[in-house]
């Protein structure tokens, strides 16, 4: 399976979690998401490809740098 690519808006990490049966892919910056619901247990593998390759895609490739939000007072 592919590995994630930082997220396209802030440039942080990103995780992959699984909720009720659908599959997710969040952003730990500025928590972009993508979800995949009702994935089928014989399509987990597909559906993980299908979302992580979505995740991947870009419209062109620039480089963009983590700035996880700061706390507020």
């Amino acid at each position: 399976m592919p590995e994630l690519k930082p997220c396209p808006m802030c440039g942080c990490d990103a995780r992959e979690y699984v909720d009720n049966n659908g599959l997710i892919i969040k952003c730990n910056g500025c928590g972009l998401q993508i979800y995949r619901a009702f994935v089928p247990a014989a399509e987990w593998e597909q559906a993980g490809f299908k979302c992580r390759e979505a995740w991947n895609k870009r419209s062109k490739e620039k480089e963009t740098k983590c700035q996880e939000p700061s706390a507020s007072n």
